[in-house]
Order: structure tokens, then C-alpha cells, then sequence
């Protein structure tokens, strides 16, 4: 095993349990069965990686039943927590043996053992044998862990400019104590080394405290160093993300030095600051940085092809380019492409707040434009620094909290290039307020991507985007010029040119099935982004062939044809033509038809959408019938139609269609289809559904408005029917507007207070002819009191007037 690979948990859990096998096996079993175990150990040992060893173990049949028990120990580990996986590991050891020696009682497995498996071990495995025996001795059982970890952490504190190795030598000893902070790392730090790395800082730090005559030293030792330098790569490819958890985190003693250093001016200088650092630091020691390779953009394949030491150097040269901590702080983290697995539950859950999502998005994105457009004139406005900061952050946030990681990555990005404007005492140039009007529109694009499973393509075009405005905004030619089209085109087709390589060898002799699928998925992603359609295409008929038992069925010619098309690719994968790609793909078809007796994908495409055309135009037909009613094709042939259409779409992955096929399924059960009227309009109507459909078919999935199409067809059969003209139900388009409501309730006032004045003038009038009734006949003194005792009645009415009462006594005493 090689001591300086990174190792993830699981790797690290294999080799402590073979180490223990061994040890056990020393204890029970009898001098044969100990050389059949140790060389079994050997062969497992000779790579660095639990999966590649195993894979080969599995590679022999008579270790195949072997491979399937470490392989589900394996599994086993990654779904439990590292104690409980360390505190069972003697149980693995105890399993193990005992089903080892009963093959042991089988000569024949021997026999086939000895053939298929300890034959390889040639004078290579008695190399690193006597590589381990001498690293054994010189750890020795008397050297301390603390002492193996300390060296180990120095050793790659090295790698690193002068400056920055005390922070990394102070943040390595932090974790060893408090490895909680490794969890922090794993779950907030994006690298493809972090996944595992809690797990693993626990069991170092754990045994870094055990005593050391208990412990395989050399085995320690190993660990010791591939934690280190895990560690090293995590720090120089995130170092903004692992600095800021630290800083956040630890407050003890062991960063005190770190804690010291001279307070921020703003929020984000700490994290600038140290970028330039970074930077600075890199340039004294080398003058100049150099543009590194675009290798660094495409993921290499795992290497499970045998290929001879002159291209092997070349290309770890280049990956050590690639390595490059100025293109890993600028561009590192902005080019990795996010995975997005959704389950079921949460693709339901995603087109649920879709539009809470978008809303919030869109909020967010008029707070930055206006930020950004004031600041372009007035760059030491504080308050729209700080709007920015916050909508950058709360835009940040939703991409966290709803898993959206392109815009949470994109988000963070502009707020460091923001803080570093402000370092520069710089700000936003006037002819960048248009890139970021674009790049918040793509956020959107993204998040409807990301629902419809088709976000790649606008991911990379967000990452672009972003290269692209920090190369504007900043001093980053090496960046700018990794963009060009010759560097570009030269270094695909380099890549490009060791996968065909890799290819032909498996064409000859197959190998490793996961290595293929990596070539493959490596070069469809690639080709979306920089090769025209039909050279994708192409491809994806040639990785038909690779599929597991399809090789084996071709016939010499046919072998002959794949092996030149490889060939080709070696030197023109890039530069051929339209009409090349077209015939490769064109004869591949064919070929697979042949080979298989199915059709291939652009013959089973192209079949799909003839027959949903033809389906489509059979449906306008019935519809243009003069006896067509309406209810009858919704329930009957347009219901068959969109089952038969989404079995089709879904047989030839068009999700869009599918989905469009499934939503307007759902419309037509729950709507009230009988209860449609019969007129021209909604026959209209149907007929613009099926033409957007038909449209649709011929359209690229990513493009397909599906929830456009959903939502018309939606209205169109919950609509409320028009009725005839001698009914009193009035149509939607009937009722009044807001002018004519406000018209309604005004005459209806001015009525109300006419019919309250006639009532008033009513009452008075009564009042009065009762009292000149009853008073005809008494004398003044009783007719004053009558007239009193009659308006005390009504002395709290409003509408009563005293004057009118006053004017009648005066009349009867006159």
C-alpha cells in the first residue's frame, strides 16, 4: 500500500482489518495455512484502495465468494458510525478465519488459487514486502504515535509556502483533539477527499492515545501520513471554508496564535486576506504562476489499464499541474459539478416550493441588481454594500437550506469576489451590471433544471459565467487564457486521447466494466458542453457496444470497425466534422441493430416521435369532424393517446414528455369532462394543446415548457361552461370591472339615504297631526306638559328637530 494516497474510512477500516487477520491468523492457524494467508494478504495489500482490491479479488473465480465478504463488510461500514465499526472489527477477524480454513480443506481450491491469484505475485510483491519489513523496523514498537503523527503532519507542512504552514500544523493538531471539527469539514467543505474524513480523523486520533506496543506501527504509520495529507489537500483546495470553520469553531488554546492575528477590517477580510496569502505566497516562490493545464476540468477515469512508464510520467506531470493551489482557490471549487439524487418524495417536495423558491429567488435577485447598479456609480455606499451582502447571503442560504448547490456556490463566489474588490478599495465596473442581470436569470433556469432532471448543461454555464467575471474583474490571465479555444481544444483532445487508448484495451482484452462507464461518463458530460450533438450522439452508440457481454458478439469486421473509429479519435476526436459524426453514427446504428436485433437510440427516437406525430394528427382530424363532441375524444381517444404516449416517452428517456403525458392525465381524471359545452371555443382550445404537444416532441427536453402546457390544458377542462342567453347565469367575461362595482355601490348609497329622509319627513309629519288631535280640547297649561312629555320620547332621535316642535306650541298658543 502506498503511504502517500489519501485513504477514506473504508480503505482504512479494510487494511486495519487484514492487518488483524494477520495477527490472527499467526495465532491459529499452522505454518501452511499461514503462507496461503499471507500471500492472499500480499495480493490484497498491493493496491491502496478497499474498492480496487476487492475488484481484483472478485476478478479470480476461486476468490469471488472472498471478494462478496469483504465487499459487504465494506457496505456494512459506510451505514454505522467508525466506533461501532472499530468496536466490531475483531468479530470480521473471527468470520473471516474460520471461513478461510475451510477452504483451506479443499485441494483444489489450492490448486486454483495458487494459478489464478498468487501467480501475479512476482518480484514487484516481494519488493514491497521488503519495502514494509524495513518500514517495520524503523518505526519501531518503542516510537510514540504522537511522535508518527507529528512527523507526518511536519512532513507535508513542508509542501507548503512558509507562511501557511503554521496554520496548517495548528489546525492538524486542533483535529486530533477536538475531531468533531472534521465532522464540520465533511459535511460544509466541498472536496472529494472530505467524504469520509470525520471517520477517519476519529480512529486516528483514538489510537494516537492508545499505547504504542499495542498497536502495528507501520500500519499506524501509514495511516498517520494518509490522514496528513488528506488533510493538506482539503486545506489548499477550500482554504476559505476550512479556515472560516476553524475560526468559527475553536476558541481554545491550541489556535491561540491563529486567534491573534490583526482583526478584520470587514466581515470577509479574514477569509480575503488570507486568499492573497495564498496567492502571494506562491508567486515570491515562483515568480510567476503559469496557467494550468484544462485537464483540470475533466475527471479522469479510474486507471484499470495496464499502460508503460513513459505515459504514465506524462501524465502524472500533468496532474500535478492540475494541483495547482492558485487554479484550486480561483476555480477548484466553481467548476465541480454538484450531484443531485433526488428521491421520489423529494422531487414532489421540490415542484411543491417551486414556485416559493422562484419567488424568493427573484427577490433576492432584485435586491442584488439594485445593489450592484448603485454601487457600479457610488462604490462607498455602505448601505447598499450591506443590501448586497445580505440578499448574497439569504440567496446563499436558500441554496443550502432547498438544495440548490449551484446557486449556494454561485452565491458564495460573488460575495468573495465582492470582498475582495473591497480590499482592493475597487468595485463593480458599469459593464458587469449585465453579466449579473444573466447570471441570476440562469439561476432560475437552474432551478427548473434541477426539477426536471436536466441541470448540467445551465450548472456549467453558471460556472462559466462566474470564471469568466472573475477573470474580468481581477488580474487572472492564467485563468482567462485556460478558456481559449486552441488551449481547449488541445487539451480535450489530449484527455480524449488516452480514453481511446483505454478503450482499445478493453476492446482487446476486457477489463474493468466500472472504468469503461467512468470513460464514457466523462466524455458524454464533456460533449454536451463543447462538441456539436451529432458527435454526442455518436458516442453514446459506441458506449452501446461496451455494455457488459456485447463484445463478445461481435464479428471480426465489426471488431475491425470500433477498433479504427478509436484510432481516429486518438488524433481528431475534436476536429471532426459534422458529416464524419454523422456517418459514424449512422453505420453504428446499423451495426447495433444487427448485433442485437433492436433498434438503436436515434432509430427508436425517431420511431417514437413519427408514431406521436401521426397519433397527434389523427386526433386534429377527429377533432375537425363536423360530429365531434368534445367529451367523447377527451374520455376516449385523447385518454388513450396520453397513456400510450407517456409509456413511449418514458421507453426512450423523454422525461418532459412524460411529464406532460402524466399532469394532463391528472387534469383529465379530475375534471367534469361531460359537463363541457359544445362550441368552437374549447374544441380551439384542445387543438393549440395538442399543436404545443406536437411541438414539444420535436423539441430538445431541456427547452419544454411543460408546466405551460399542463396549466392551459388545466384551464381548459375546469373552465366554467358558457350557458345559453336566456339564462341568468352570466359569464366570467360579464361581470363588471372594479369602475363599474364602485358606480353600483354609489347609487345604492344615494338611495338608501333618499328612503332615510322620506321616512324622517314621514315621522315628523305624524308626530305633528297627533299632537294637534289631542290637543284641541286642553287648556295651556296641560297642552305644554303633553308637549314635553311627546318630545322627551324622542329627544335622543337625531332626525327629531326641537324647532319643529317650538313652531307647533307657538301655532297652539296663538
Amino acid at each position: 500500500m502506498n503511504v502517500n494516497t489519501s485513504v477514506n474510512f473504508e480503505s482504512f477500516y479494510y487494511f486495519e482489518l487484514l492487518e488483524k487477520i494477520r495477527k490472527g491468523g499467526e495465532a491459529q492457524y499452522g505454518a501452511e495455512a499461514q503462507k496461503y494467508l499471507g500471500k492472499l494478504l500480499e495480493f490484497l495489500e498491493s493496491e491502496d484502495d478497499a474498492l480496487v482490491s476487492i475488484e481484483n479479488l472478485a476478478g479470480a473465480q476461486s476468490t469471488s465468494d472472498l471478494a462478496i465478504f469483504f465487499s459487504d463488510i465494506i457496505d456494512h461500514v459506510s451505514t454505522v458510525s467508525p466506533e461501532e465499526s472499530m468496536g466490531k472489527i475483531d468479530d470480521r477477524v473471527r468470520d473471516f478465519l474460520e471461513i478461510f480454513e475451510v477452504f483451506l480443506q479443499n485441494d483444489e481450491w489450492k490448486e486454483a488459487v495458487e494459478r489464478e491469484i498468487f501467480s501475479q505475485l512476482g518480484q514487484e510483491s516481494d519488493a514491497k514486502t521488503g519495502q514494509k519489513e524495513s518500514a517495520e523496523s524503523d518505526a519501531g514498537g518503542a516510537e510514540s504515535c504522537e511522535k508518527i503523527l507529528n512527523d507526518a503532519i511536519a512532513s507535508h507542512a513542508e509542501d507548503l509556502p512558509d507562511d501557511l504552514q503554521h496554520k496548517y500544523i495548528n489546525y492538524a493538531n486542533v483535529l486530533l483533539q477536538q475531531p468533531d471539527i472534521a465532522n464540520l469539514i465533511e459535511m460544509g467543505v466541498d472536496h472529494p477527499e472530505t467524504s469520509g474524513f470525520y471517520q477517519t480523523t476519529y480512529v486516528i486520533s483514538q489510537m494516537s492515545a492508545a499505547d504504542a506496543d499495542s498497536l502495528d506501527m507501520s500500519g499506524f504509520q501509514k495511516q498517520a501520513d494518509a490522514w496528513a495529507k488528506t488533510f493538506k489537500n482539503i486545506f489548499i483546495d477550500q482554504p476559505f471554508e476550512v479556515s472560516d470553520l476553524f475560526e468559527l469553531e475553536v476558541v481554545d488554546e491550541a489556535v491561540e496564535d491563529v486567534a491573534e492575528t490583526e482583526p478584520a477590517e470587514t466581515e470577509f477580510e479574514e477569509t480575503e486576506s488570507f486568499e492573497t496569502e495564498t496567492v502571494e505566497a506562491l508567486v515570491s516562490e515562483t515568480e510567476s504562476v503559469e496557467a494550468p493545464s484544462f485537464e483540470s476540468m475533466f475527471e479522469e477515469a479510474d486507471n484499470e489499464f495496464a499502460e508503460d512508464a513513459e505515459e504514465e510520467a506524462h501524465f502524472e506531470e500533468k496532474a500535478s499541474e492540475l494541483d495547482s493551489l492558485v487554479e484550486s482557490i480561483n476555480n477548484r471549487e466553481s467548476r465541480s459539478t454538484h450531484a443531485i439524487n433526488d428521491s421520489e418524495e423529494a422531487r414532489e417536495r421540490r415542484n411543491m416550493l417551486r414556485d416559493y423558491v422562484i419567488s424568493e429567488l427573484e427577490s433576492y435577485s432584485e435586491e442584488i441588481s439594485e445593489a450592484v447598479e448603485i454601487l457600479v456609480h457610488h462604490p462607498t455606499d455602505a448601505d447598499m454594500a450591506l443590501q448586497l451582502k445580505d440578499a448574497l447571503k439569504a440567496l446563499k442560504d436558500l441554496g443550502q437550506i432547498h438544495n440548490y448547490p449551484a446557486i449556494e456556490s454561485a452565491a458564495d463566489t460573488i460575495l468573495r469576489m465582492y470582498a475582495q474588490l473591497q480590499q482592493e478599495k475597487q468595485s463593480f465596473p458599469e459593464s458587469e451590471k449585465t453579466a449579473f442581470d444573466k447570471l441570476l436569470s440562469l439561476m432560475r433556469d437552474y432551478v427548473d433544471g434541477v426539477i426536471a432532471g436536466k441541470y448540467e448543461a445551465v450548472e456549467q454555464h453558471i460556472v462559466r459565467s462566474l470564471a469568466e467575471m472573475h477573470g474580468r474583474l481581477f488580474d487572472a490571465e492564467p485563468v482567462s487564457n485556460v478558456y481559449s479555444g486552441d488551449t481547449l481544444e488541445a487539451a480535450f483532445q489530449d484527455v480524449v486521447s488516452r480514453f481511446a487508448r483505454q478503450l482499445q484495451a478493453h476492446l482487446e482484452q476486457p477489463q474493468s466494466d466500472d472504468a469503461v462507464a467512468s470513460v464514457f461518463e466523462n466524455l458524454n458530460y464533456w460533449n454536451a458542453l463543447l462538441l456539436p450533438d451529432i458527435a454526442g450522439r455518436a458516442v453514446q452508440q459506441m458506449q452501446q457496444f461496451f455494455a457488459p457481454g456485447q463484445l463478445e458478439k461481435l464479428t471480426p469486421e465489426q471488431h475491425q470497425f470500433l477498433a479504427d473509429i478509436l484510432k481516429s479519435w486518438e488524433t481528431s476526436y475534436v476536429t471532426e466534422s459534422q458529416e464524419v459524426w454523422q456517418n459514424y453514427n449512422d453505420q453504428l446504428t446499423g451495426m447495433y441493430s444487427e448485433l442485437t436485433g433492436t433498434v438503436g437510440i436515434d432509430e427508436a427516437e425517431d420511431a417514437f416521435a413519427d408514431v406521436a406525430q401521426r397519433q397527434l394528427e389523427a386526433l386534429e382530424a377527429t377533432l375537425a369532424a363536423d360530429d365531434a363532441n368534445i367529451a367523447d375524444v377527451l374520455n376516449g381517444e385523447f385518454a388513450e393517446f396520453l397513456e400510450i404516449f407517456r409509456e413511449n416517452s418514458t421507453l426512450v428517456n423523454r422525461t418532459s414528455l412524460a411529464n406532460i403525458a402524466t399532469g394532463l392525465q391528472n387534469a383529465l381524471d379530475s375534471a367534469d369532462v361531460a359537463a363541457l359545452s359544445e362550441n368552437d371555443a374549447i374544441a380551439d382550445d384542445l387543438r393549440s394543446v395538442i399543436q404545443q404537444i406536437r411541438q414539444s416532441v420535436n423539441q430538445p427536453d431541456e427547452i419544454v415548457d411543460v408546466d405551460e402546457i399542463i396549466a392551459e390544458f388545466d384551464l381548459l377542462v375546469t373552465i366554467v361552461p358558457e350557458e345559453n342567453e336566456d339564462t341568468e347565469t352570466s359569464s366570467i367575461d360579464d361581470l363588471p370591472d372594479d369602475e363599474s362595482i364602485e358606480d353600483i355601490f354609489e347609487t345604492e348609497i344615494d338611495e338608501i339615504e333618499e328612503s332615510a329622509e322620506a321616512v324622517e319627513d314621514a315621522l315628523e309629519d305624524e308626530l305633528v297631526d297627533d299632537l294637534e288631535e289631542e290637543l284641541e280640547d286642553e287648556s295651556d297649561e296641560d297642552i305644554i306638559k303633553t308637549i314635553e312629555a311627546e318630545y322627551a320620547e324622542f329627544e335622543t332621535d337625531e332626525e327629531l328637530e326641537l324647532e319643529d316642535v317650538n313652531k307647533l306650541v307657538g301655532e297652539i298658543e296663538d
